[in-house]
């Protein structure tokens, strides 16, 4: 395509794409829609040189990726654009089914960070820990990739083997392990019973908050109340997250009618949406301990912070990972099987402190290393 009209299509694409102005456009509107006509000239400049003077041919579809990712990549380490197998995964993660090594993976220092192995995967049994870096992935460096390239180089077809190269804080070299995929389901209960009696124990431990989870929770603590507890422990050590539905339904579960769970709040501070608990609750009357660390995370912090602030439970343990923003899923399917993940607020817990890269913290007398 001559360049002449490749910058015409391009100039087409710009227009549609910010084409519905207000009528009645403010100044600060002006300014904004200005920049990004500004922006679009740039990037359409640079790409239209890439076109026609490269040494060799190029792959538009993968140069317009590697623009998208950078962009994303460049906001937070949350922010994803998912093509069609990328949507097939993020589904498999919701509904609590997929096949890979059983961990929750972010990003760290440009390199993927291990969040959480789940309990009885392949990584767990693996000895892999929350803050292991994965620096390799089949002898490739994972330097600055992004989290779906990440996760597709590590899923694959069950008993599939992956090679991933693993550096720890306080270990001087880096070591690599062969880990053999298994189809991992994913029940966010993972134990329930007493610790002594009359106390109850339920495990969310390197669990998630899928689709479930509130249910499996409300189900395990039945069967306790019928065994005779008096008094829970909620174990939501490296548990990285999940639904933000499921998050507000597990506090419903103990939080008086009512009750503010969490608030979201957009790029306008002066807008939140507040999320209260919708009944009387279920599990009111027991004593409740709710242990977390460094892996808990998301989902598992909401919960926390919202019984710690209504002083409904003491929190026990170490600093939450502080992974304090919500995430938006936009349907892209005007451009085939696509979706973008975009941080589009954060969270606040009822006493108005975000966690966001800050962490719950828990009182002195119960800072402290629980036993594994």
């Amino acid at each position: 395509m001559p360049l002449s009209r490749f910058i015409a299509s391009f100039a087409c694409a710009v227009v549609t794409l910010i084409a519905p102005l207000p009528v009645q456009a403010s100044n600060a509107d002006k300014d904004l829609y200005g920049d990004i006509n500004d922006s679009w000239e740039r990037f359409g400049a640079v790409y239209g040189r890439v076109v026609e003077h490269y040494y060799q041919d190029v792959d538009h579809e993968q140069i317009m990726r590697s623009a998208i990712d950078g962009l994303l990549r460049d906001l937070d380490p949350y922010s994803q654009f998912f093509d069609a197998e990328g949507l097939r995964q993020l589904l498999q993660d919701t509904s609590g089914q997929f096949a890979g090594l059983g961990i929750t993976v972010g990003l760290k220092d440009h390199y993927p960070v291990i969040i959480a192995p789940i309990e009885n995967t392949p990584a767990s049994r693996a000895g892999l820990l929350p803050g292991d870096l994965i620096v390799g992935i089949e002898g490739r460096d994972t330097f600055d990739l992004g989290l779906e390239q990440i996760v597709n180089r590590l899923r694959g077809e069950p008993e599939s083997t992956v090679h991933i190269t693993i550096s720890r804080r306080g270990v001087e070299n880096d070591w690599d392990v062969a880990i053999t995929r298994e189809l991992i389901t994913i029940r966010s209960v993972a134990a329930s019973g007493q610790v002594s009696p009359g106390v109850g124990y339920v495990s969310m431990r390197q669990t998630r908050f899928s689709e479930e989870t509130s249910e499996e929770v409300a189900q395990a603590i039945r069967q306790l109340r019928e065994d005779g507890i008096h008094s829970l422990i909620l174990d939501l050590r490296g548990n990285p997250g999940g639904l933000l539905s499921q998050a507000t339904e597990v506090a419903d579960l103990f939080l008086e009618k009512g009750a503010p769970i969490v608030s979201v709040r957009e790029r306008d501070h002066d807008r939140a949406e507040i999320k209260i608990s919708q009944r009387s609750p279920l599990f009111g009357d027991l004593p409740l301990i709710v242990l977390i660390d460094g892996g808990s995370a998301s989902a598992a912090e909401i919960v926390a912070g919202a019984l710690q602030d209504n002083d409904r439970a003491l929190l026990v343990g170490t600093r939450s990972f502080g992974k304090g923003s919500v995430q938006t899923i936009f349907d892209l399917r005007d451009l085939g099987q696509a979706a973008l993940k975009l941080t589009t607020a954060l969270y606040y817990t009822p006493s108005g402190r975000s966690i966001h890269r800050q962490s719950l913290t828990v009182s002195p007398g119960a800072l402290l290393q629980v036993p594994a």
